[in-house]
Order: structure tokens, then sequence, then C-alpha cells
């Protein structure tokens, strides 16, 4: 007997899972993997719901293990193939795993009856582990039933797949003995490297989410520019990080490079802002001497090149207590299409002696460190420039002399995107400038930018001299006083006074002429701050945080349950995009045959076709979705769930709730540049006169995305429905505010209440029914859609509750949900009472006078048509009344009898007391009796008559 092998260092689990499911789907029956215990090594899969519920039970489940260990020891002592009876009944095989003469594990499987069950013997072992007999009986009746010669020719395939297994295994086992000293070096790097991650990665999440939060609030600018920079700082830290982590990955040459497009200027006005946080009150000068004639856009990995521009300028600081930190940053043209981009970091401090600059570029190694021990670090800094560098095909230098200083030097070849100059001034034979700075770092930088723009400058160290009546601008530092101020403007009424301050300078001044310009300063921003209509800069920073539409934007969101549908649109609408909806992975996968749409969310956990199936089957028959992105809508957020997307297909998730910022920042992210419209967003006009888009005040994160203002949010039509708006944040059985919080507006929160309200009868019937049933995958599904809509409401006990049912129903824990589930219906049904007053005719809600805008109109093609809408009793949305109609008509296309009377319903509710009423009656009845022709005939009059 050799030494004891554990078979899953040598097998990956994952593929080992694949090829046992597809024997078990080909044999059709339950296999799992186990260790030489009996333990599961791999997941079971087909598991019979007879075999579910035995291990719901404590007593049941222990005596399964004791089976699934004496069919294992029994292979291993006969060194062959057996087939058993277990505890219950069923009979079992198990084919052993050997490698080296030792048995590692155990393929086995099973859980199938051979003739006719003993009835007798299933209620007497459901009374010894305690459950139901009549319940245990149900299901054992619906075990497969196999021959004893389909069984045989089973487990001859199970030998040959165990053979084919433990060879693989072998060969692993080789390779691992071969290069063991290498593997125990990684392994030691990965836990080091993962420790640090937990332990970095923590507090810098707390310190980017709070900044966040805090850029909600109503900020003076300065403090807003503070927390920007934090923010700015965090995401580099964060990268930075990142980098640092993947070290081991940069010296086994499997770092990626990811090329795009990138202003070079913009990423430099980036990182010497962000330089400017770290000088922390030395008596330093950052100073930046870039070439005004840099191509506009280069094609490059910028985040590589803003980490190592970074890490070189920070290391300047570190080892400079005063003088100046000199930034140049220019390029050699390397043919009509390609520069090389040169950029080198001078400093006036301490240097670096020869024998140390050998140590330079060496991983974990600083220089001369008993010198100052105030300086920290790792060392691997510019040990990562320097192999990131010759990644991107570039090389790095350092000259120094101990005691004066040193230059590093670097130089990366870029491709050209655009040739336009990166800054232009237009007409500067318009300004004149007096330079009355003192610093001699700062004056002597000033007055180069200027030249280089071909703006006049004069010199002077006296702010009031003649000549400044012939001056527009005069650059001075914030220590001039006042009253020295005052004086200027008294010589000149239209001379504009620029004050020079250091970064993190409390300075301001309230004068039309005086403004305020914080260091570093670069021709960059010196063209904003003399003719800033001249001028573009877009940092990182800014081009994040601006407001943005996408009106050419294709967009499916799949989703079962409508309040996700509701509030995924509503926050969505502000983009103008053109969104389209899909109730179910099969009406998603007709859907994409018939459009090309730009992003898909696709909602996680759904009934028949779940998201991750759905996935998989768009991406292999669409060729055109291979690269489509597919981002998952879950409520499961746990360890791991990125991954598993990752891992399945999907390029990203959103969590539920779901929020308006997160969401907004997935479609900035996945959407085709070209289709994002940036800048301020002109509010569109409703048909009842109320507004959409992006409004200004008010913003989720402060960057204009409106509150309000979507289509679902055009107001209120006469009657009682306001006030039944405003009685709806009084609820007391709902925490409006967390749900406010999450959709950003009363509006979008009424119109999802509404559909939850309305979907709560056809819930409950569903899960009453899975029950019914004995169908746990449907209930857990159900469980799940309700945990995650009444989260979104504000339901929170509600949604726990839920949640522990749908964790109940993933362990097939039968036993929980029938003790538990009534509690969860109980709490749903009374909901409906709490929300009947503001959605039936006996309330003020929206029933008796449906949200809408409060004209007369509806849009239709380019034109405006009057309609009898106006001479309603109530006005009806057209959006809304279109959204419902088309979703009534894909009902019918898909033969969804539940999603057919859910739409109806919605449309009577909609339409009631208007002069379509009737016409809504009918298709209610239509639906009822399944009479999907006269639907669509209905749902045609309805729109005809509407004018929509």
């Amino acid at each position: 007997m050799g030494e004891k092998i554990d078979i899953r260092k040598y097998i990956d689990i994952e593929d080992l899972q694949k090829l046992q499911n597809s024997f078990s789907a080909l044999a059709e029956v339950e296999m799992h993997i186990s260790d030489e215990e009996g333990s599961f090594i791999t997941q079971p899969v087909n598991m019979c719901d007879f075999c579910k519920f035995t291990r719901v039970s404590r007593i049941g489940s222990q005596r399964c293990r004791d089976c699934d260990k004496e069919g294992a020891k029994k292979a291993f002592v006969d060194g062959k193939a057996v087939s058993y009876t277990c505890h219950a009944g069923l009979t079992d095989f198990a084919v052993p795993l050997i490698m080296e003469d030792c048995h590692v594990g155990c393929l086995a499987g099973g859980q199938v009856r051979i003739g006719a069950l003993d009835e007798e013997k299933i209620r007497n072992t459901a009374k010894d582990i305690n459950v139901n007999p009549e319940m245990y009986l149900a299901l054992a009746r619906k075990t497969p039933e196999i021959s004893p010669e389909k069984l045989e020719k089973i487990i001859d395939f199970a030998n040959d797949i165990t053979d084919s297994i433990s060879k693989m295994a072998m060969h692993q086992l080789n390779l691992e003995r071969a290069n063991i000293e290498i593997e125990s070096a990684a392994k030691m790097k990965a836990d080091f490297l993962a420790n640090m991650s937990h332990e970095i990665r923590t507090p810098m999440n707390g310190v980017i989410g709070m900044t966040d939060l805090s850029l909600r609030e109503d900020l003076p600018p300065q403090a807003r520019e503070y927390l920007n920079q934090i923010k700015v700082s965090g995401k580099t830290l964060l990268t930075l990080l990142n980098d640092i982590l993947d070290f081991s990955k940069i010296e086994s040459g499997k770092m990626d490079i990811i090329m795009d497009e990138y202003e070079p200027l913009s990423l430099l006005a980036d990182v010497t802002t962000l330089s400017s946080t770290r000088l922390d009150g030395k008596p330093l000068e950052i100073i930046v001497d870039e070439d005004i004639n840099m191509p506009a856009k280069l094609m490059g990995d910028k985040v590589r090149v803003k980490q190592i521009l970074i890490n070189i300028i920070s290391n300047a600081i570190k080892f400079t207590k005063e003088g100046r930190v000199l930034i140049s940053y220019g390029f050699d043209k390397k043919s009509e299409d390609e520069i090389i981009l040169k950029v080198s970091v001078n400093d006036t401090g301490i240097g670096i002696t020869k024998e140390n600059q050998e140590k330079l570029f060496k991983s974990f190694s600083q220089v001369d460190s008993k010198r100052d021990r105030s300086i920290e670090g790792t060392g691997l800094g510019l040990a990562i420039c320097k192999q990131l560098l010759e990644l991107l095909g570039g090389e790095i230098k350092v000259e120094s002399e101990f005691g004066k200083g040193s230059t590093f030097s670097f130089a990366i070849p870029h491709k050209i995107v655009d040739k336009t100059p990166g800054v232009k001034l237009q007409a500067p034979e318009r300004f004149f400038v007096i330079n009355a700075i003192e610093n001699e770092y700062v004056k002597e930088q000033l007055n180069k930018d200027l030249k280089k723009l071909s703006v006049g400058v004069m010199e002077s160290s006296n702010a009031g001299l003649f000549e400044m009546k012939n001056a527009t601008h005069i650059f001075v530092e914030n220590n001039v006083s006042l009253d020295s101020i005052q004086k200027m403007t008294q010589i000149n009424d239209n001379i504009k006074i620029v004050v020079v301050a250091p970064f993190d300078s409390q300075t301001e001044y309230h004068h039309k002429n005086v403004s305020v310009m914080r260091k570093p300063l670069f021709a960059l921003n010196l063209c904003e701050k003399l003719d800033a209509k001249e001028t573009q800069k877009n940092t990182e920073s800014d081009y994040e945080d601006r407001p943005f539409t996408a009106p050419d934007a294709k967009v499916l969101i799949v989703d079962d349950n409508i309040i996700n549908i509701t509030v995924a649109e509503g926050l969505m609408e502000p983009l103008n995009m053109q969104i389209d909806t899909a109730y179910s992975g099969k009406e998603a996968l007709s859907k994409v045959e018939k459009t090309k749409y730009d992003l898909i969310f696709m909602d996680h956990m759904m009934p028949e076709m779940d998201g991750v199936e759905a996935t998989r089957l768009i991406r292999w028959f669409n060729r055109d979705y291979a690269h489509i992105p597919i981002i998952a809508l879950t409520a499961n957020v746990a360890a791991g769930t990125k991954e598993m997307f990752l891992r399945e297909g999907m390029d990203d998730f959103v969590p539920k709730p779901i929020e308006v910022k997160v969401i907004y920042s997935k479609i900035r992210k996945w959407l085709p540049k070209e289709k994002v419209i940036l800048g301020e967003v002109t509010p569109k006009a409703n048909e009842g006169g109320a507004t959409a888009g992006v409004q200004s005040g008010g913003a989720p994160f402060g960057n204009g995305y409106g509150n309000s203002g979507t289509a679902k949010s055009a107001g209120m039509a006469s009657g009682g429905s306001s006030a039944g708006k405003k009685d709806i944040l009084k609820i007391r059985e709902l925490d409006i505010d967390k749900a406010l919080s999450l959709l950003g507006s009363e509006e979008l929160l009424y119109f999802v209440l509404s559909d939850y309200y309305k979907d709560i009868d056809k819930k409950v019937k569903k899960i009453n029914d899975s029950i019914n049933n004995m169908d746990i995958k449907t209930f857990t599904v159900e469980a799940h859609s309700l945990k995650s809509a009444s989260r979104q409401i504000g339901a929170d006990g509600l949604s726990e509750i839920a949640a522990k049912l749908e964790t109940a129903g993933n362990a097939y824990d039968v036993e929980y949900i029938m003790e538990n589930y009534q509690e969860m219906v109980k709490q749903y049904e009374a909901l409906k009472e709490v929300l009947a007053p503001y959605f039936t005719g006996d309330g003020s809600g929206p029933s008796k006078a449906v949200m809408a805008g409060a004209g007369n109109t509806v849009q239709a093609g380019n034109s405006v048509q009057t309609n009898a809408l106006s001479q309603a009793q109530s006005v009806i949305e057209p959006t809304v009344l279109k959204r419902l109609l088309d979703e009534m008509v894909t009902a019918t296309e898909n033969l969804d009898m539940d999603r057919m009377n859910l739409v109806a319903s919605n449309i009577h509710l909609t339409c009631e007391d208007t002069f379509i009423d009737s016409q809504a009656k009918e298709l209610m009845e239509a639906a009822d009796n399944i009479d999907v022709d006269c639907c669509v005939k209905i749902v045609n009059e309805i729109r005809k008559m509407a004018g929509i």
C-alpha cells in the first residue's frame, strides 16, 4: 500500500464534475464522486426527490452517509465495482478509484429501484427517520425504475471512466513530484499576497465607499474637490494594490497588457494633481513641463502608464525634503502613426550612490534603508515599473548624484489615434500676462509655458507696474494681501488676477476679476484659465461622473419578476435607451434572434431556464452575441458569486435590490463608447407635459442624474391620486426611506408598489401550487423572487423570511419549508391589505386616476394628436399603456397564460373609468378563456382607440 493520496489535488474538480454530470445524464441515474471515506468530492447530480427528502432528516442523513461509506468500503475490499441495497431500499453502486495500489476515492451512484416497492418498509423507514410517511411514500413512487441488465451496463461504463480518471490523476501526481519545490515557493507567495489583499482592500473599500456617500451631499466646491481627489487616490491605490498582488504574474510573463485609447495630457493632469496630495506640507514644488504638441489621443495601456508615473513621482517626493520635482513629458516622432512617449522625473532630493543604483530595480530591495527609517516601502515599486515597461516595449534609466538628486526617465512606444495637438490656445495674441510669482521654480516654468502658447509675458516683482494697464492677466502668489489685489483692479478694471495657491489651500476671493489657480501649473490648465471656452480638459474622474444618454443603444432586461422589470426600466429611463424586456430565458432567446442588443441584463434565478443556462444558449446559438455584454441581475452576492458568473459566460453582475448608482456605472462601463453621449441632458417632454431625462439637482451621486423625471414619474392625473402618493410615504409596514434610497424617486416607487400589489395573488398561487406538487425547485425560485422584490419596496421582514426559505430550498430542507412557508404567505397577503387602499377603487390611488402628465395629447410618430383621452374621466399615460399592450402581445406569442392574465389585469386597472374601460374588461375575459386570437384583436382595438 502506497502513501495516502488526495485525488482532489490531481484532478480539476470542475472537470471532474462535468465528466460526472455528463455520465449521469447519459445513464439517467444519480451520480457522485467520494473520497476514500465515502464523503462527497463532487456535488451529487440527478439525486431523486426521495433521497433528498431522506437527507433532510438528521437520522436519515446519517444513514445515507453510512450507506455511502459502506458501499465505498465494500468496493475497496473487493477491488472492483459492487452494487448494493441502501437502508431505504433503493439500489446503489460503487466503483473504486485506485492510484499506485492506493484506494483514493469512489465513483458512486444509483438511487434506482429494481422491481416493485416495498411500501411497508418505506413507511417504517419514514417513522424511523421522523418524516411524514405518506409524503415519503409519494416521493418513493417517483424514483426511477431500471432493469438489472441496464444497471450492469452502467457499472461497466463506470469502470472505464474510473480507469481514465486514475490515469489523469497519476500524470498530475508525477508532475507534482517533479516540481515540488517550485510549487511550495509559489504557494508561500500566493498566501502572502492573499493576506495582503485582505488587509489593504478592506479599509480602502471603506474609504472609497464613504467618499462616494459624502459626494452626494451639498458641499462647497473646495470640499468637493478634496473628496474627488480622495476618490481618485483610492482608486489609484487599489490599482496599485492589484499590480503588487499580481507581482508573480509579472514575473511569469502572465500580466495582461490592455491597449485602449487615452488622452496623455489628461492622464498627466490626473497624476500631477494626485501627486500634490502627497507633499504633506514640505517646502517642495511639483513642476510640470509638457510638450503642448503631444498628440491628443494615443493607443496604449493607460493604467500601466499611470501606475509607472505615480510610482516614480511618489518616490521622488518621498526622498526630496525641499526644492522641486520636475516632470518632463514629451515625445519623439517615430513615424506618421507612432511616437515614443518620453518622460523624466528630476528631483533635488538625497540622491543615490553608484552601488545602490544597482539595487534599484530588484524585488523587495530598498537602497540604504538605514539612512532614513521614516521612509517606508516594500521595495517592489521600481521592480514592477521596470518589468511593466519591458512588457510595454519600453525601458527605464536612472542618473543620480549622491546628495544632489536623481533623474528617472523612461520611454514607451505608442500608436497615434488623434494627431491633433493636445493643447492649443486660439488667438494667443489676445493675451498679455504679468508674471509676479515669487517662487523661482514656479516663475520659471510659468514663463516657459506661456511662451510655448505664444502668449506675451513680462516678469515683475512689483504688482503695481504701469504695464498692468496693457495686461489681460496677472499671476500672483496667495501671500499677496487683499489690499494689493484691490489696487491692481483699480489700475485696470478689466485685468484678471490669478492667485496661484498650493493644492490644499483654502484661499478664496469674492471678486469678479479674481480667481484661484491651484498648483501644479502646466500648459493645459493655463489655457483653461486664460480662456476656458477654447480648452477642453476631461480628466478620468471628470469623465466617470459626467451625465450621459444613449438613445441609439438597445438594451434587453430579462427577469421573471415584474417588480424587477419595473425597477430596472424606471431607473434606466432617463438615459433614453431603447429598452426591451423578456419575462423568461426562453423569451430572451426568441428576442435575441430578432434584435441585435448592445447590452443584456439577465436575471439569475428564473423558473424552467435560469439566467446562466439562457446565457450559454445565447452565446452558443447566436454568433453575433459572442462578445455582447451580458450582466447578471442577482440577489445572491456571496463570495465567489462574480467569479461564478464570469466562469459561466457572463461579463459582470448587478446585485439586487438594484441601486441607481450601480446600474448606471455598469451601463457606462459596458455600452459601446460610440453609443454614449456625454454632457448635460436636455429634459425630454412627456406627452403630459412632464419631463424625463437627466434633471439638475438632487442627483443620486452628485453628477446630474435625476431623481425623477422618467416617463413613469410624469406627475399625477386629476382626482385624488396626488394625495394617495403622499400617503404611501407614511406606510408604517414598509421602510419607505430605504426603498426611496434604492429607487431614487417617489414616482418610481409608486409604480413599483403598484406592480408589487397587482402580482400578489398570482405569486401566492404559484407558491401554494409548488408546495402542493412538492416542486421544491419552483418554490425556491419563487422565494428568491419574493426576497428581492420585497427588499426593493422596503418590506425587509418579509424579505428575510423569503431568504431563509430560499436557503432551505437550495438545501432541499423540505421539513423547514413545510413548517415556515405559511408564515411567508401570511405576511405576503397581509401586504395586499396594506396596499389595497392605494391601488383599488376604494381609495385615492391610481386605479381611479392613473399616474400621467396633466396634458391631453399623445405623441404619435412625429406628430402630436389630440384625441378622446382628453375627454375621459381619468387620464391614461400613453407610455405605460403602450408598454402593457406590447407585453400582452409578447405573452400571446409565447402562449404564456399566467403572463396574459397578469398583464390583462394591469391593463384593466390602467384603463378603469376611461372610454376604453369596456375593451379592457373584454381583454381580461379573453385572457381568462385563453382565447389568444381574441386577445390580439382587442389589443389592436385599444391601440387604435388610444392613438398609440
